[in-house]
């Protein structure tokens, strides 16, 4: 475990730092769709399509999870271990 850690922490590090970056654009956008004063909320005044646009980041984010087409952080990650390697 110890041996993995040194030989992949960059990794680690690219892939918490891409759940970081997720994790805060993912609060970012619900609190402009969601907050009472938030003038994108004034200007879709239906609930469900708010609701429908919060889960559609969520479908996203499922897809690219799932997906076999690589993400930019993964085709990163394939260039920077085939430059280390």
């Amino acid at each position: 475990m110890i041996d993995a850690l040194r030989n992949h922490w960059p990794e680690y590090l690219m892939e918490a730092a891409g759940l970081g970056v997720f994790m805060i654009s993912a609060c970012v956008f619900t609190v402009l769709l969601e907050h009472p004063a938030s003038p994108v909320r004034q200007a879709i005044v239906n609930p469900l399509l708010r609701l429908l646009l919060i889960g559609h980041m969520s479908a996203i984010v499922q897809h690219v999870s799932v997906s076999n087409c690589p993400t930019p952080l993964v085709a990163f990650r394939i260039r920077w271990q085939l430059n280390h390697s």
